[in-house]
């Protein structure tokens, strides 16, 4: 018999608990989203100087790449166009969590222009701990504010105010403490 043959269980159990703990060890490993979108881009790029070819060039390649489907509405010609003031969202993002300064870390994730104002969904952590939470803001002519930053259903007044999409956030809690869909 050779080895293989008498081994073939232990063998076994062990290919298998290798496979395991590379299944974990990736599905574990941050992904970044970012790195990703600039290896499509450098990939889209090498391709259309790659013999002279005209293939989609970067500047109207439109990348995009998200969890859920959303809808992105368009400004009307007419209507004024706020700024976003990301020193204001991280100044009220710093107020609703209390984490200092030096340890603030987030990333807006999506934006919508919407009638005068800028409505923003983003993540909020403190660089020191594992987990962060979510957060909702709102730009308009005036002023950016964060309404929203938690893990759990929104309170009603502080999504359906500023008209927030469904699709970020489909139920909310009333002032008798239900659970209602928006």
């Amino acid at each position: 018999m050779s080895f293989w043959q008498e081994n073939k269980i232990p063998l076994a159990i062990v290919f298998s608990g290798l496979l395991i703990a590379f299944s974990i060890y990736f599905a574990l490993k941050p992904f970044s989203l970012n790195s990703l979108k600039t290896s499509l881009k450098t990939e889209i790029k090498e391709k259309t100087t790659e013999n002279n070819q005209e293939v989609v060039s970067p500047t109207t390649a439109n990348i995009t790449i998200t969890n859920t489907i959303s809808v992105t509405e368009k400004l009307s010609p007419t209507t004024d166009v706020p700024h976003l003031d990301e020193n204001q969202i991280k100044q009220g993002l710093i107020n609703k969590t209390t984490i200092p300064t030096d340890k603030l870390e987030y990333e807006i994730g999506e934006r919508l222009n919407r009638e005068n104002k800028i409505l923003i969904r983003g993540v909020v952590k403190n660089k020191e701990e594992i987990s962060g939470a979510g957060f909702f803001a709102y730009c308009d002519l005036e002023k950016c504010e964060v309404t929203y930053v938690g893990q759990g259903v929104p309170k009603c007044s502080q999504v359906n105010p500023y008209n927030y999409p469904l699709n970020w956030a489909d139920y909310c809690v009333d002032t008798g403490g239900n659970t209602v869909a928006r």
